[in-house]
């Protein structure tokens, strides 16, 4: 299971790095949540014993990297209110377009990818606010529908 947790780790940093030309709040805020969740993951393991130094590694590389995207965004994070409504835009915009692809039939590996982003957007939306139950559900609709 920690495998799989870590794997899942990487995925939402490659979004992230994919998702930065679009929107550096959003990235700055998902790569600040995923790696808060590899914090404790390393944590939890090394309490058990495991050996996590290769892992270790990777988080302290990607704490580097969060780092230089903080300096990208640090005016802007001082207004969280205006850095949670671009969350929330860039996260329903895609949203958005991907559901009008999907439904015209404009099925592609582009679409797939952008509900796979939006999917992982909406489980780092609590570093911007509650999660309420609409988007709880649009999470979960999205994860059991389209990926």
């Amino acid at each position: 299971m920690g495998n799989q947790d870590f794997q899942t780790f990487k995925i939402y940093t490659r979004v992230a790095e994919e998702i930065q030309s679009s929107s550096l709040i959003a990235a700055y805020y998902l790569k600040t949540f995923t790696l808060n969740k590899a914090v404790e993951y390393l944590k939890s393991e090394r309490s058990q014993g495991r050996d996590v130094s290769d892992r270790t590694q990777e988080v302290k590389d990607w704490l580097q990297q969060l780092e230089k995207l903080r300096g990208l965004v640090e005016m802007e994070l001082h207004n969280k209110e205006r850095c949670k409504e671009q969350y929330q835009s860039f996260t329903f915009t895609l949203f958005h377009q991907s559901d009008q692809e999907y439904l015209k039939g404009n099925y592609s590996r582009k679409l797939a990818k952008d509900f796979l982003y939006v999917s992982v957007l909406f489980d780092a939306w609590e570093l911007v606010g509650v999660q309420s139950d609409h988007i709880r559900n649009k999470s979960t609709f999205i994860i059991i529908h389209y990926l």
